[in-house]
């Protein structure tokens, strides 16, 4: 699940969770997750190994119809900005002049800046090393991104 996704879900567990125990809706996403990015690899490894690259990115495709539908049956409690406060474009700025007043706070921005970077170019990487270096077929990437 793209990070983005993963921010907004989280987001909006106190919005979403009506029993009010936001520890066991946190958990149930989390494990829901984490299965996901053990299973999800290995499974797309099998079916690609099976019917090729396609059948995987479709499958792929549909869960984010499914998501994308799920999302239109929510109802989300929207809670009006009261009189003189502060919108999202002036906390945004006031964050963002605060990380950069902040010279331990910008460092590690900048850290995880390239740390996500240099994920996100192995993440890519590493289907060439399974495929070519290794020798593998897609079932061997699948492994190797779910041991991973």
């Amino acid at each position: 699940m793209p990070a983005a996704i993963v921010s907004l879900v989280f987001a909006l567990v106190p919005l979403l969770d009506e029993d009010g125990d936001t520890s066991k809706t946190n958990s149930t996403i989390e494990i829901a997750k984490y299965a996901g990015w053990i299973c999800g690899p290995l499974v797309a490894g099998l079916v690609a190994h099976q019917s090729g690259t396609g059948a995987p990115l479709l499958i792929d495709a549909c869960t984010f119809l499914v998501l994308a539908a799920s999302t239109l049956g929510m109802s989300i409690r929207r809670f009006p900005t009261p009189p003189g406060e502060a919108t999202v474009g002036d906390g945004a700025r006031a964050g963002f002049a605060y990380v950069r007043n902040d010279r331990l706070l910008l460092l590690v921005f900048i850290a995880m800046a390239g740390i996500v970077l240099f994920a996100a170019t192995d993440n890519v990487a590493e289907v060439f090393f399974a495929s070519d270096t290794l020798n593998q077929p897609a079932i061997g990437y699948g492994v190797l991104a779910s041991a991973w």
